[in-house]
């Protein structure tokens, strides 16, 4: 779906005033609960005595009804008192689903990267409303995680890492690119522009800021509970993660992997990856003890096809692996980086029983549920059932283009001007669509 397809159906009531993110393909944001407050208006409301002398039971009841975000921006305006009873925005029903960021107007859209400018778009699934938002905090960064609780993790040409929540207009600094494992150094060349060399499997090579920006951060997440950020990154996909309550925050490398992962989430409170061969992996020790955490293999696919992206997601308290089968990449090429097929297999049971993959025990499954869609994209993956996204398909997975894994061939010495083309004329930004699992149909 394309922006100036969606802009058409903007509410024009609260355009002005909602707070938000953007981005060049569709970007997915997970439901956000703040529990800081903030006022998204700068419109005062009028005093009224009668709505200000409800009983506040009452009051606080009236709220948690309302299941649209307009009406929501309604009863805040009535008085002071139903505005401050509305606060936080964000914990009532029309924020607790799923939206989809984009583009608010294809001005908005760069020729190169995928960095934000300040005005963003955010879709509400559910209403099919089109939001703009005025986010100065987020320009010239890359989303490159959305996380459960609202909160993004970005990153700009700069080397600034952060943790952005767009309702509650909070941001918190983590370590920087430069102390991320495997980045040598970083400095001006003799052009004055801003590079860094890093470490290449075995070698050196230096990269330009905003390859830096786009690739070497590959997926982030982070574990609420534990105040964990989780990301694959670096050119061979390593896993690092950063601790969001140390004073003096850094990059730790978890021991054990070899690189090469595809995709990392969150399961039933542990982190999970998955390498680009299928295997998966649950990242094992406490992050609140001396013991580095390490990854401890779980399972195991035998097929092993470079141009299948590997997904991890949770749907309804099962985790599946999602192969996303496409073209064979062929820069230039017209349907280089399109999606043709997907392919489901479950991984752990309601029960947290492994499921074997290896042949021939390994269980495809064509069928998640008729009330659950699956969405997947570049910076996260989730399920959500129908009644809270009414004009998805169930037992369908709707995805966004990813198109950096066009960026195939790391280990080729010359992979600094490699990443710098891909930044300028990158393939892909096209590959949108939806999957039928039970028709194996798909659709743009």
């Amino acid at each position: 779906m394309s922006a100036s397809q969606l802009k058409g159906q903007c509410s024009d009531a609260a355009c002005n005033y909602v707070e938000g993110l953007e981005m060049k393909r569709g970007f997915l944001l997970s439901s956000p609960k703040p529990k800081h407050k903030q006022l998204l208006f700068s419109t005062t409301p009028n005093t009224d005595p009668w709505s200000s002398q409800l009983p506040q039971h009452i009051l606080d009841l009236i709220p948690k009804k309302i299941d649209t975000l307009d009406d929501l921006i309604r009863f805040s305006w009535v008085c002071k008192t139903w505005r401050l009873s509305a606060l936080p925005f964000t914990s009532f029903k029309p924020f607790n689903k799923p939206w989809l960021i984009v583009p608010y107007t294809n001005d908005h859209v760069s020729k190169t990267g995928t960095a934000c400018d300040k005005t963003l778009g955010f879709f509400d699934l559910s209403t099919r409303k089109l939001y703009k938002v005025d986010l100065p905090e987020i320009a010239n960064h890359r989303i490159c995680g959305s996380c459960r609780g609202g909160w993004l993790v970005t990153v700009n040409s700069f080397g600034d890492i952060q943790l952005l929540h767009p309702f509650a207009r909070k941001v918190i600094s983590l370590a920087p690119v430069t102390a991320l494992p495997g980045v040598v150094s970083c400095y001006y060349n003799e052009r004055q522009n801003l590079v860094y060399d890093v470490k290449n499997y075995g070698s050196v090579c230096t990269i330009a800021s905003n390859c830096m920006r786009e690739f070497y951060i590959y997926k982030a997440v982070m574990l609420p509970c534990a105040g964990v950020v989780m990301v694959i990154h670096g050119l061979n996909k390593m896993l690092a993660f950063c601790k969001v309550s140390d004073e003096n925050k850094k990059w730790i490398s978890v021991e054990g992997c070899e690189g090469n992962f595809n995709d990392v989430t969150i399961f039933k409170g542990e982190f999970y990856a998955v390498k680009h061969n299928g295997s998966v992996y649950v990242v094992c020790g406490g992050f609140d003890t001396s013991l580095t955490p390490f990854v401890k293999f779980v399972i195991g696919q035998p097929v092993n096809w470079g141009y299948y992206k590997k997904y991890l997601v949770e749907a309804r308290g099962e985790l599946f692996l999602l192969d996303r089968i496409r073209y064979q990449l062929q820069p230039g090429h017209d349907e280089a980086d399109r999606t043709l097929v997907f392919s489901i297999k479950k991984i752990i049971d309601l029960n947290g029983k492994i499921i074997e993959l290896n042949e021939p025990k390994f269980v495809s499954v064509d069928y998640i549920g008729k009330d659950c869609a699956v969405f997947v994209g570049w910076n996260d993956s989730f399920a959500r059932l129908t009644s809270d996204v009414p004009d998805c398909k169930g037992n369908s997975i709707y995805f966004t283009d990813d198109f950096v894994d066009g960026v195939s061939d790391m280990n080729n010495v010359n992979i600094g001007s490699i990443l710098e083309n891909f930044v300028n004329e990158p393939i892909g930004r096209q590959d949108i669509g939806a999957w039928d699992m039970k028709a194996n149909v798909l659709t743009d």
